[in-house]
């Protein structure tokens, strides 16, 4: 669920907020006792902390009722799994947000419920939601606005069959660009709006697209459970932004390409930098078809890679380069260094071999060098992101050779990012996402970003690093003072 107020008020009642928040957390799991009684009770949004929320149609948010016993404990007591307690809440214009007691139903999703507390926008205005438990009552301040957009993308896409399409869906909320495929229902339709046979395509929950069969034009249909049919969709958002077009077709070509390939003017591929040893190199692969308006389409997580060393006797796999499929698709990791004058080469296919169906693709040359790591240097610097936003950082390597010229190349792969304060922003951890960080801050913080890689022939004594600041949700908090390299 998506909600975010614009800043974070700097306040005593904020500080309190917080101070909320952090008790809550830490007595999640405590009952209060008998012979208390509830002295005080707050609502605030238990995303930002904030007391008040803003929400964006099409798109829930959701609701805390915190409240504070005589014995100085504080519960929740909207949240999730815990003891249910008897909180009545209402909101005094449902034509603005709904609040769900528990029994409201989940549009699209059958014999489903929101939970106690989501909040289901319905139009743009403010209203107030009142919290009633005991001889307790509050009240909180809900402001719906229409998102500034939400699209499907790809918006048309030819997929092979055999092979797999992620689809995803942004959108712009206060001001923000966002991922918001994990909200979105998916479904499949032929152009007559009826369900297609799985045996032919399929969509996951998680928006991939399975092409199993020849067939199409298909309909992928992103769902939005706030906003279940057309009339409840906002100005900003038209009905076709949530589809995309698929066709399931024949691939009749296999192109292999390096992840950040260049081209001259003409289209022709540039020649590609060596590879250092004990760097990596990512590969992809894309289908082409017989029509060329249909695109090409990246089949890179259904093909097979194959590192060629010439002159090694048949049979024989090379020791200089290796493709990890456990680190992704296509990542190539240089082991040793190649003989001059004789390059590996790096080949694909795609497609049923048995069949005897297969694609082979063009063969490229990867050529590795000892390298000496001199410098790095990340980017962007001093970036700002909102409440849950992240950043993709790219690092850049200066490389001595035994020539003593300086080679510079991408080593985001081969970094690793460190942050000064874990509770304002983290790295991502995954192989998927190298470079990402990620705000967790609920107020303004900063936090100093390091990337570092080893020295020398790996010398841990040695490290090679630099940094940059990372600001959330505003500027206005100084970084601690930077770390010694």
């Amino acid at each position: 669920m998506t909600s975010q107020a614009r800043q974070y008020p700097k306040t005593r009642t904020a500080r309190r907020i917080a101070g909320l928040l952090a008790a809550v957390f830490a007595l999640s799991a405590c009952e209060v006792g008998e012979g208390t009684r509830p002295v005080s009770m707050t609502l605030l949004d238990p995303t930002t902390g904030l007391g008040e929320i803003t929400l964006n149609q099409c798109f829930e948010g959701s609701l805390a009722a915190l409240v504070v016993f005589s014995n100085g404990q504080v519960a929740n007591f909207l949240q999730q799994g815990g003891f249910p307690r008897p909180v009545e809440l209402s909101s005094s214009d449902e034509s603005v947000v709904r609040v769900s007691d528990g029994t409201l139903p989940v549009p699209l999703l059958e014999n489903q419920a929101y939970v106690r507390g989501a909040l289901l926008p319905v139009g743009p205005g403010t209203a107030t939601i009142t919290a009633k438990y005991s001889s307790l009552e509050e009240q909180i301040q809900v402001t719906v606005q229409p998102p500034g957009g939400v699209e499907v993308r790809p918006g048309t896409q030819t997929v092979a069959r055999g092979a797999t399409q992620l689809f995803d869906v942004f959108a712009i909320l206060n001001g923000t660009e966002r991922d918001v495929t994990p909200l979105v229902i998916w479904s499949l339709e032929d152009e007559n709006g009826n369900p297609v046979d799985p045996t032919k395509a399929r969509i996951s929950a998680t928006g991939v697209l399975e092409g199993r069969e020849l067939g199409g034009p298909y309909v992928v249909k992103a769902g939005l459970t706030a906003c279940a049919t057309p009339d409840l969709l906002p100005a900003t958002v038209d009905a076709e932004d949530l589809r995309a077009q698929v066709s399931v077709k024949e691939a009749q070509g296999l192109v292999l390409e390096r992840l950040d390939q260049t081209f001259d003017e003409e289209g022709a591929p540039l020649p590609a930098p060596p590879l250092i040893v004990a760097t990596s190199q990512v590969f992809k692969t894309f289908a082409t078809f017989a029509d060329p308006a249909d695109g090409r389409h990246d089949v890179t997580p259904q093909s097979r890679f194959e590192v060629i060393e010439p002159g090694l006797p048949e049979g024989e796999v090379s020791g200089r380069a290796i493709f990890v499929t456990a680190l992704g698709a296509g990542l190539l990791q240089s082991l040793a260094v190649t003989e001059p004058d004789n390059p590996l080469l790096v080949q694909a296919e795609f497609g049923d071999e048995e069949a005897g169906e297969a694609l082979t693709s063009n063969a490229l040359e990867v050529e590795i060098v000892q390298g000496v790591l001199e410098a790095i240097r990340i980017s962007p610097e001093n970036a700002t992101v909102g409440l849950g936003q992240s950043v993709d950082y790219s690092v850049e390597g200066d490389y001595r050779l035994a020539d003593e010229s300086l080679l510079t190349l991408d080593v985001t792969r081969q970094i690793r990012l460190s942050s000064s304060d874990g509770t304002v922003a983290r790295p991502d951890e995954t192989a998927a996402n190298p470079g990402r960080v990620t705000a967790v801050a609920l107020e303004p913080g900063c936090t100093r970003i390091r990337a570092q890689a080893l020295g020398p022939q790996g010398d841990t004594s040695a490290l090679v690093t630099d940094q940059t600041q990372l600001f959330v949700i505003n500027d206005t908090v100084a970084c601690e003072p930077e770390a010694a390299p």
